[in-house]
């Protein structure tokens, strides 16, 4: 038996074995399919790049873009799977809006004053409490990302499994 693997743009779209003798594009297969067939070994599977003149491993999916927003429900519940804030906490985040502690605490060190003007704390407090949905790209998130000491890409794996819940 001959085995092939039939190639279409550098990926092995499908493994063909032929009965000895039996050739492709003569006696069996369009010459166009014959012309895109490679002699492929045992362990050569679909998915497998091809280079035009070896093998590589099948390419890793692509993680899913982070999603652009999450809710308050989704940002809170993600706090209370991960530990970072008390299921009492959670409910009360998501109901009232009572920030957790943990998250307060994160908010207490932007810059803030007592003349009752609007100051980064301020203006974090009064988003974080009324807000219903969480956009990613808020600069709030990256704070905290950093009082997490997250990097981006952990923040990113936190984001998509929180969109998911």
């Amino acid at each position: 038996m001959s085995r092939y693997a039939h190639i279409v743009d550098g990926i092995v779209a499908e493994i063909i074995t032929l009965p000895d003798g039996v050739t492709p594009g003569k006696d069996v297969l369009t010459e166009e399919v014959a012309a895109a067939l490679v002699a492929a070994q045992s362990d050569t599977v679909v998915g497998m790049t091809f280079d035009g003149k070896a093998f590589g491993p099948v390419p890793a999916m692509p993680l899913p873009p982070v999603p652009v927003v999450i809710s308050d429900r989704q940002f809170g519940e993600g706090l209370w799977h991960d530990g970072l804030i008390t299921f009492d906490e959670y409910i009360a985040f998501v109901g009232p809006g009572t920030i957790p502690p943990a998250l307060l605490k994160i908010l207490d060190t932007l810059a803030d004053d007592d003349t009752g003007q609007p100051t980064p704390r301020k203006i974090a407090i009064g988003l974080v409490t009324g807000a219903k949905e969480y956009q990613r790209t808020n600069p709030l998130v990256d704070i905290v990302r950093d009082a997490q000491g997250w990097t981006t890409e952990q923040l990113d794996e936190h984001w998509r499994a929180w969109a998911a819940l």
